[in-house]
């Protein structure tokens, strides 16, 4: 009895409230997830493949980009975009430019945006190799002159032990009938050296001095009054 008693005083609800003590749930609420809050991107966390943010500044004296990497040159300067003006080229001292030649050149090099330096290099290149050019036609034709003079030497017709008095023949010819012009021609081309051009006036000049020796022979008939009245008495 006594145990029962004691368990009965035990399970009775004693006179103060007693504050309740809600039990943990086995299944609580859900609440709502607070977002990580975005820390900025250092330059150690950042890649460049896929990064999002911007790349590290480049290093001083390096390219901005693999692109740019490519394209620059150690030492070289990017060129510059404003137009380069060839107006004071300079010919070659003792020569002068053609002005249609240096034309179509200074057009080649906007085109071609050349540098000043390498635009002069290439104008002094070009006048000297016409000037060459010149140079040896010039010995070729005075090699030329040269070869006229020995045929005509040793022409057989008025040449060899007769070249002194042809010529003659021919200067007297061209005394007579040559104008200042043609003597001028003759001299400032060397066309009196020319085998042909002698020949024909060292037959030109033999003309002229049979024509001479024939008229000199002959007396003309005297021509007076008493040719046309042969039976007058009239004397002189």
């Amino acid at each position: 009895m006594s145990n029962e008693t004691q368990t009965a005083e035990t399970a009775a609800p004693s006179s103060t409230p007693a504050t309740a003590t809600p039990a943990a749930s086995t299944t609580s609420t859900p609440t709502p997830a607070t977002a990580p809050t975005a820390q900025p991107a250092t330059p150690e966390s950042t890649t460049l493949l896929g990064g999002a943010a911007a790349p590290a500044a480049p290093v001083q004296g390096q390219p901005a980009t693999p692109e740019a990497a490519l394209e620059a040159t150690p030492g070289e300067q990017p060129a510059s975009t404003e137009p380069v003006n060839y107006d004071d080229l300079q010919a070659p001292e003792g020569a002068e430019f053609n002005p249609e030649s240096l034309g179509e050149f200074k057009a080649l090099a906007t085109e071609m945006k050349l540098p000043k330096e390498q635009a002069q290099k290439l104008a002094d290149l070009g006048v000297k190799a016409i000037q060459r050019q010149q140079d040896q036609f010039m010995q070729a034709v005075a090699a030329e002159h040269a070869r006229w003079a020995e045929v005509s030497r040793t022409d057989p017709e008025y040449g060899g032990d007769k070249l002194d008095e042809s010529l003659g023949l021919a200067n007297r010819a061209l005394a007579e009938f040559a104008s200042p012009e043609m003597l001028k021609l003759l001299t400032e081309n060397k066309l009196g050296n020319h085998p042909e051009i002698i020949r024909t006036f060292v037959r030109v000049g033999r003309a002229i001095n049979e024509d001479k020796l024939v008229s000199g022979a002959t007396k003309p008939p005297v021509r007076d009054a008493r040719n046309f009245y042969p039976n007058s008495n009239h004397t002189a």
